[in-house]
């Protein structure tokens, strides 16, 4: 799909900085569904976006990353993350269309995990070089409204939307401590299928295998994910643990955790396996799971009390993938 860059930019997307230092731009489509009370209080999602037919996932991603990225403003490493491909490479099109000057680039097909699964990515190249220095761009643009079921609980809790982050340079802002990342040890890793079609996804890649979708559409057994997620010794909490145990950190170490914010259900369970982390915990669900953007959005939303913090970040969903990383940002120097 061309993308044309005299597009005239929606109303609603403008370039913030964050105390802590990185810049950011979420685009959300002007069409909003108010939540019945009942997805309300099973869930804390009071609204979600749907995106008209002409605001496709390249559209939404353009003009979240039209504010904040800039062609004479090197980038070295961008990741683009999206949970249905398209049959283009998206880092690849945003690098054309905005003329941008990148060093390493790469597609994410991850589903929740797109956010962390991209910093697991850039933790790895890492090993081989020095990221000191290094300017630092990710993007999550999720279209999820053609694949869910009109009147269905899941069409209740997911939204449209696009956020773009900038200006994360490593060493200075942002540093990456400890990551991991790997199919939950469950037996239910099928019960949320997507209709994701892998012979679209384009090098340069990274994915994780998302069970099909049997019918089209997104397939959830919400009661079956929520209890392998928070299972205390096959779920999220063993995951967090060995992040914690491979940076020799300890909960008092953390200044905030934020899961993906699938649901304030899931995260209250979480809270409740992990009461060392209860005060610490990030939820921002009241305007929709943005899936691979939502632990972006929740970070971009963050008031922090000090000019450094330490995030623990965990995405998880589809297939029951999850990955858990843990950043610092602010002032690093």
């Amino acid at each position: 799909m061309a993308v044309r860059a005299e597009q005239n930019l929606p109303p609603s997307v403008e370039k913030n900085r964050h105390p802590l230092g990185f810049s950011f731009a979420l685009y959300e489509p002007t069409n909003i569904i108010y939540n019945n009370e009942d997805i309300r209080k099973k869930v804390g999602v009071k609204k979600v976006r749907r995106a008209s037919p002409h605001e496709t996932s390249e559209y939404m991603m353009f003009h979240a990353a039209r504010k904040v990225f800039d062609s004479h403003n090197p980038l070295d490493f961008l990741a683009v993350s999206s949970s249905f491909p398209t049959g283009e490479n998206l880092s690849e099109m945003l690098v054309d269309v905005l003329g941008l000057d990148v060093s390493h680039r790469v597609d994410v097909h991850a589903a929740c995990s797109g956010y962390t699964r991209a910093l697991l990515h850039l933790a790895e190249l890492g090993q081989d070089q020095k990221l000191d220095g290094w300017n630092i761009g990710f993007v999550a643009a999720e279209k999820y409204s053609p694949y869910l079921t009109n009147g269905s609980f899941d069409a209740g809790i997911f939204t449209d939307g696009a956020i773009a982050l900038s200006n994360l340079v490593y060493g200075e802002n942002f540093r990456i401590v400890s990551a991991t990342g790997h199919h939950l040890d469950t037996p239910h890793d099928t019960a949320l299928r997507m209709p994701v079609d892998q012979t679209k996804m384009v090098e340069p890649f990274i994915s994780e295998q998302i069970p099909p979708s049997q019918t089209g559409m997104f397939e959830m057994q919400g009661p079956v994910v929520y209890r392998s997620v928070i299972d205390p010794r096959h779920g999220v909490p063993s995951l967090i643990e060995e992040v914690l145990e491979a940076a020799t950190l300890s909960a008092d170490d953390i200044d905030y955790i934020i899961p993906h914010q699938g649901s304030s259900r899931t995260n209250a369970g979480l809270m409740e396996k992990l009461p060392v982390f209860k005060d610490k915990f990030v939820t921002d669900i009241q305007d929709g799971n943005l899936s691979s953007g939502s632990i972006p959005r929740a970070l971009s939303r963050l008031v922090p009390e000090k000019e450094m913090i330490r995030v623990l970040n965990v995405g998880f969903g589809a297939g029951l993938y999850g990955a858990a990383v843990i950043t610092e940002h602010g002032e690093l120097t």
